[in-house]
């Protein structure tokens, strides 16, 4: 079984005190300012996660938005806790997804292509230290390099629920070849994959949330095969899209740019 991260769980009001990324740690935003929770206000979803990378954009993963209204979304930043609505939140303008964005679903193949998203969030985000930009990769990452990821995604596995406490885990970056054991043909130059010890990881809700090495946002959570059970965890590289990433952040107002296929 292969799945995308996505979530739509309700998030609940009697949490265990130690939810959490699968094996992760409770972190403070502080840490992480650049994190933002993507949010079906109505029913209190938890969405996605994403990363800030400048006054009006957000980076995260271009399946969190399949079949969704951005009207019933709202952007929630500057906060460790996924059930505080409280503070200000920031409505979407627009999002859009890589133009070659595609999900392959088929029984001898499994896999998603190019995806990556940015939205534009509006009024402009305010830095502080709750919440600033991340910035993009200058050059590829490295093999064997350990980065971080951070999200609100499950904390058990196979039955779970959200977190309601941002959750921090640290990751080693692999060859992409040895993931071809496990997923034959599903990845290519343009992922990245990450892996931890068993029985720790990302799962499900913690989709479109960054992977961060060296201040560097270097890749965005895209999918994976169950939960914390010994594979690696699949990201779109960031470094693959600077182009339409700059692209689009420059000209995504515009319903005619060619940096989009997807204007929601």
């Amino acid at each position: 079984m292969i799945w995308s991260m996505r979530a739509s769980i309700k998030l609940k009001t009697t949490m265990a005190k130690n939810v959490r990324i699968i094996g992760g740690e409770d972190a403070d935003i502080t840490e992480f300012p650049y994190m933002a929770s993507f949010r079906i206000y109505k029913d209190e979803l938890l969405i996605c996660g994403g990363a800030i990378i400048s006054h009006q954009h957000i980076l995260t993963a271009a399946h969190c938005f399949e079949n969704r209204r951005k009207s019933d979304i709202r952007v929630y930043l500057g906060t460790t806790n996924s059930r505080n609505y409280s503070i200000p939140y920031y409505k979407i303008r627009n999002v859009a997804a890589h133009p070659n964005y595609l999900k392959i679903d088929k029984k001898s193949r499994w896999t998603v292509l190019n995806d990556i998203a940015i939205v534009t969030i509006e009024p402009n985000i305010e830095f502080n230290a709750f919440q600033n930009k991340i910035d993009l990769p200058t050059k590829e990452i490295k093999v064997g390099e350990t980065a971080i990821m951070t999200g609100w995604g499950w904390r058990t596995y196979p039955k779970g629920t959200t977190s309601n406490t941002l959750q921090k885990i640290s990751m080693k970056v692999i060859p992409n070849c040895e993931y071809d054991r496990d997923y034959p043909h599903m990845v290519n130059d343009d992922h990245l994959c990450a892996f931890t010890e068993e029985k720790a990881g990302i799962c499900m809700g913690d989709s479109g949330g960054p992977l961060v090495s060296h201040g560097k946002v270097i890749g965005i959570c895209s999918f994976g095969r169950l939960c914390a059970l010994g594979d690696p965890d699949v990201y779109a590289k960031v470094y693959s899209y600077l182009d339409f990433i700059k692209s689009c952040m420059n000209s995504v107002s515009d319903s005619n740019s060619t940096c989009c296929c997807l204007i929601l």
